[in-house]
């Protein structure tokens, strides 16, 4: 059975043998070279504190930790790109959603329909 895939020769050492595609290898030719170690860049900090307080409602605090984190990354080449533009995102978010509470409750009381009822 193993004619059919290696043409053995008699007479050949154990170590070596030939293949029908490839030609005549050997145990002691050239080692087998690992492929070299490559580190993966870290990922920036504050663009992890930048998803946290993104994610946690420190709005104004994430936006400028965001762009500073954006900043960082750009010069250093670090990962987390994405984790700041996504706490950036939130941050922004809640900003928007601040800013329309604040108005939508300004109008309420200029107008006086703002009705507050105690127990």
């Amino acid at each position: 059975m193993l004619r059919m895939f290696f043409a053995i020769e008699p007479g050949a050492s154990k170590h070596t043998f030939k293949s029908p595609q490839l030609k005549e290898h050997s145990m002691t030719e050239a080692p087998y070279t690992p492929a070299p170690i490559v580190s993966n860049p870290k990922t920036n900090t504050l663009a992890i504190v930048t998803l946290i307080l993104g994610i946690l409602g420190f709005n104004i605090i994430a936006v400028i930790v965001g762009f500073v984190s954006l900043n960082q990354i750009k010069k250093t080449g670090e990962q987390g790109r994405v984790m700041a533009i996504i706490g950036l995102i939130l941050g922004f978010l809640g900003l928007i959603i601040f800013a329309l509470w604040l108005v939508f409750f300004g109008i309420a009381a200029a107008t006086g329909n703002l009705v507050v009822t105690t127990s």
